[in-house]
């Protein structure tokens, strides 16, 4: 305290050191002396008459930076100032407080992109303080906001209210206060001036920049069309011409923007995704998942241009089942374009080629997932309510819990990375060239000829082969691969697995796609198209042996999309009707052996049919009247004129069908009686061996669910 004079409860303070502490120049100190804004007396004991400032006069911050100066310690600096009654000692500032409104506001969350140390602080604090005066009230101005922000959230005032209120109060926009809020989250209270102190760098003096010009040209800067400064400029140049505004070089301007916050520009130049996208992904432990606990699929359209048997061409869409935990792919299909039967087709290949049923699938969130027959009862983003009502989907059924992927999020899918990969190692190959046609058509290659598509066979002996080396050679170093293969992950966690297997009945279900469809009249049989193959026609001798009404209505055709020839499953609603095998079409030449075998089947059809026929007729035979010498059918005398013949004779009139006649159609009755009672006990079998069916999986599911929940509750409680 040597350059202080205390008597009693006053100090005063030589202006050397007022000025060092308000960080003003002597001269500005003098100035504000002689207009009153102090309280100062002359000391003539130096004999010059220089003059003493009262330390009570100064600013809070002045009056307890002197009392830092005077002590090492908090407590010293008290005892310092307890000489000055106008001073409270319990506003001292430590090196972890702030001032009384915000003491007890608590740094919640820091920002891990800052790394301060006290040695960094104590040079912003050096560089504060050589900065000027109008410096430094700009930033005990924008301190004074940003503490006026947060005392009216910690009270209760919504954000709104609040920037509101200090707009108003302080002058400052919501975008300038939120970059005041950026440079000092994270930092300790005792460090927010210098940080909120204006960079300015350079030796030079500062060009003058008009606030309101800078807001008008930053608001036209953060906009997705990515403006050019210059043109922003010149735009506020003409902008400003009556308004009075300041606005320096294009470099300087641009070296301002350049010093916003990253996420605001990116935000606002580039839009709420690149924003995202900025934000660090998260990193999943795939070693915490159990075998086939989850899968996951997607599909993806090729850029290969191929053609199929019945002479169509097109880009083939691939869907693939793949085993998350070890990367394994289980299955893969391709058909001209994406549906529901394609997924549930590429689905069963999985279960068989594994024998295994996932517990959960992280699935595209394309329509052809969506599918009721596949996914039904489990709410998409197409179908947010459950009907009661609505089918029950096979995945359902057999207890795979769904989870869809947002759409237009790509890094949710680990399968995306496996895309590229089947890019850049199927469709690039050399065998595709020229069938090539690139992702977009700026990628597209210049010898691209759509006229010569490569054969569906090729893609698909190609994409087999690319597959079996992702499975079974290409070595992985994702996380919990360690460098190993799939197919080593795979054999390796294998045995201990707990592997849910699948039910018969819905493997059935998984067999083949749908189709509603009416069979022909005359000859029973059942004609549709089938993607990439043209029509194609099922036959079935027990469909045929069914009476002619059962011809009248539709029933649901259960066929293999990729494999017409194979036999279809007809149903009835639930009830399964029969199987029906395929009628290959047969060249009008050459065919001599297909055709012998058609009509050695068709006469094998039609045998039984004559030989019941003939049994019944035998079994009720014609009593007819033995021919004399002169036959007369018709009864009616020989002199009967015929022009009276419309008229019955005399004898004919009350006669009716003979004995034998009426034995033979009684037995025809009985025995149409009989096989109708024969088909309505088949159909009630049918009917009841299905209930059985739907109760067996109904109790399945419901052991499902038991298991799943005791197993959550295992876990809460372990």
């Amino acid at each position: 305290m040597d350059n202080a004079n205390i008597q009693g409860n006053e100090v005063w303070l030589a202006t050397s050191e007022v000025a060092s502490l308000s960080g003003i120049s002597k001269k500005t100190l003098q100035r504000h002396v002689k207009a009153g804004k102090y309280t100062a007396r002359k000391d003539e004991s130096d004999g010059r008459g220089s003059y003493q400032i009262l330390l009570s006069s100064l600013t809070k911050k002045a009056q307890q930076e002197w009392a830092k100066q005077q002590a090492s310690t908090p407590s010293q600096a008290i005892e310092a100032l307890k000489v000055n009654p106008f001073i409270n000692p319990n506003s001292i500032v430590s090196l972890q407080s702030g001032p009384v409104a915000t003491l007890v506001r608590k740094q919640t969350h820091r920002n891990p992109n800052i790394v301060e140390s006290a040695e960094e602080y104590s040079l912003l604090w050096a560089a504060y303080e050589k900065h000027g005066s109008k410096i430094k009230r700009r930033a005990e101005a924008a301190l004074a906001a940003v503490d006026s922000f947060y005392e009216m959230r910690d009270s209760g005032v919504s954000v709104e209210m609040a920037v509101a209120s200090i707009k108003a109060q302080f002058g400052a926009s919501k975008a300038t206060l939120w970059r005041y809020r950026v440079r000092v989250d994270g930092h300790p209270r005792e460090n927010w001036l210098p940080l909120l102190a204006p960079r300015y760098v350079g030796q030079g003096k500062d060009a003058e920049f008009t606030e309101e010009a800078y807001e008008w040209i930053l608001a036209r800067h953060l906009t997705t069309s990515e403006t050019k400064t210059s043109v922003l400029v010149r735009l506020a140049r003409k902008e400003g011409e009556g308004k009075g505004w300041m606005i320096p070089s294009n470099k300087t301007v641009s070296r301002r923007l350049a010093a916003e916050p990253a996420p605001l520009v990116i935000l606002g130049r580039q839009g709420p995704k690149a924003l995202e996208a900025s934000f660090p992904t998260v990193e999943r432990d795939y070693s915490s998942l159990a075998l086939h606990e989850m899968w996951e699929s997607d599909g993806r359209r090729m850029d290969v241009r191929c053609e199929w048997p019945d002479g169509s061409t097109g880009r083939p869409f691939v869907v693939v089942w793949r085993e998350v935990r070890t990367r394994l792919v289980l299955s893969a299909k391709g058909y001209k374009d994406p549906c529901g039967e394609l997924v549930m087709a590429c689905f069963r290949d999985a279960v068989e080629n594994c024998g295994a049923v996932p517990r959960k699938c992280k699935i595209d969130n394309g329509r052809e997932y969506a599918n009721k027959t596949f996914t039904g009862q489990q709410k998409t983003r197409y179908r947010w309510g459950v009907k009661p009502f609505e089918p029950v989907g096979v995945a359902t059924q057999m207890g795979v819990k769904m989870e869809w992927s947002p759409p237009g999020r790509g890094r949710d899918k680990p399968i995306e990375s496996f895309w590229r990969w089947v890019a850049d190692n199927l469709d690039k190959r050399q065998e595709f060239q020229g069938t090539y046609v690139g992702k977009d058509t700026v990628s597209k290659p210049e010898d691209c000829n759509g006229k010569k598509p490569a054969p569906i066979a090729l893609l698909g002996a190609l994409l087999a082969e690319a597959l079996h080396h992702f499975n079974m050679e290409k070595k992985h170093r994702g996380n919990g691969m360690n460098n190993r293969t799939p197919a080593e992950v795979y054999a390796e966690m294998l045995p201990t697995a707990d592997i849910r297997k699948p039910d018969p009945a819905h493997m059935r279900l998984l067999l083949m796609a749908v189709k509603m469809v009416k069979p022909d009249k005359a000859e029973a049989t059942f004609e549709f198209q089938i993607e990439g193959y043209g029509k194609k026609r099922f036959w079935s001798e027990q469909f045929a042996a069914l009476s002619l009404a059962a011809r009248d209505k539709k029933y649901a055709v259960w066929y293999h999309p990729d494999n017409p020839a194979a036999q279809v499953s007809v149903y009835d609603g639930d009830v399964h009707v029969c199987d029906c095998k395929p009628i290959d079409a047969l060249p009008f030449t050459g065919a001599s052996e297909q055709a012998a075998a058609h009509v050695q089947a068709k006469n094998g059809y039609m045998k039984p049919v004559k030989g019941t026929l003939k049994a019944i007729n035998a079994a009720s035979p014609l009593a007819l009247p033995a021919p004399g010498s002169a036959f007369n059918p018709l009864g009616i005398p020989q002199s009967a004129p015929l022009i009276e013949a419309r008229r019955a004779p005399p004898e004919l009139k009350g006669a009716g069908p003979d004995a034998a006649t009426s034995e033979r159609r009684e037995a025809l009755a009985r025995a149409v009686a009989e096989r109708r009672e024969a088909a309505e006990k088949e159909a009630s079998r049918k009917r009841e061996a299905e209930k059985g069916r739907r109760e067996e999986l109904q109790r399945i599911k419901e052991e499902n669910d038991a298991r799943k929940e005791e197993g959550e509750r295992k876990r809460r409680t372990g």
